[in-house]
């Protein structure tokens, strides 16, 4: 049974940042950031049965841990690799990200090629490969000994998008004006929690996107926001987030029977 993760009126709150979606309001806000990033979440080019784009977006991490997704596009399904590249290059000079965290699988590393070739330092990546590892470390960085060329950080998909969303949820990610940046900040609303129960062991949620709905911009959301917390290794901190929301006239309208967790 799939369990519908964000709400449009939760991901309406959540584009809170007083300014539309535009490169240029963008860039004048990289200031007032300590951290930056781009994530780029690659298009599936020849995959006829899914709705896929390469879609980029700006982040600027704030004080707390906050994260400001501070723009973001959607490249035309016609563009090409090296169309994409340019464009993703254009970004960069503009934006000057620390980094560039993109999706690393499949066509991701041949991408990373174009990028480096035309001058983009390896030092500025942050390549990730989504992996199923819910009893390890969420982001662990995963070394080739013969081609550090193939390096890269494999990270828990259903936990760091799970993150995000409750970041979203809980004031911990904001966006541009809704008008301005739909239909692209729609592809959260494509994804959906997933249980499947195992015969032995605990069970299994898996994160997914709905059939015929896209989902890049999340994604590249997601690899940037990532990224970032990784390097600073600073997470969101939902309880301290929602302590500094409870008031003092909260905890006095609930009784303390009420608090109990039962027998």
């Amino acid at each position: 049974v799939g369990a519908k993760l964000l709400t449009l009126s939760q991901l309406k709150t959540a584009c809170r940042l007083p300014w539309d979606n535009n490169l240029d309001e963008a860039l004048k806000r990289r200031v007032h950031y300590s951290q930056t990033a781009m994530g780029v979440d690659w298009g599936g080019h020849g995959h006829e049965d899914e709705i896929s784009y390469t879609t980029i977006a700006l982040l600027g991490r704030g004080a707390g841990g906050k994260v400001d997704i501070l723009y973001g596009e959607r490249l035309s399904h016609m563009a090409s690799e090296v169309q994409e590249a340019e464009r993703v290059i254009e970004l960069y000079g503009k934006f000057n990200p620390q980094f560039i965290a993109h999706d690393f699988n499949g066509s991701g590393g041949m991408r990373e090629v174009l990028l480096r070739q035309a001058g983009l330092p390896k030092e500025r990546f942050f390549p990730v490969v989504w992996r199923a590892m819910s009893a390890k470390d969420i982001v662990i960085f995963m070394m080739d000994p013969d081609n550090a060329d193939r390096d890269y950080y494999a990270a828990d998909k259903a936990r760091c998008l799970g993150l995000c969303i409750m970041s979203i949820k809980n004031g911990l990610m904001s966006f541009p004006r809704y008008e301005t940046i739909t239909p692209v900040v729609d592809d959260w609303l494509a994804l959906y929690e997933e249980k499947m129960e195992i015969a032995r062991g605990a069970d299994v949620y898996l994160i997914k996107r709905q059939p015929k709905k896209s989902d890049d911009f999340a994604h590249a959301c997601a690899f940037a926001a990532v990224g970032m917390w990784h390097k600073v290794d600073e997470w969101p901190h939902f309880a301290q987030y929602l302590q500094a929301q409870i008031t003092p006239a909260m905890m006095k309208a609930v009784s303390p029977n009420e608090w109990a967790l039962g027998p």
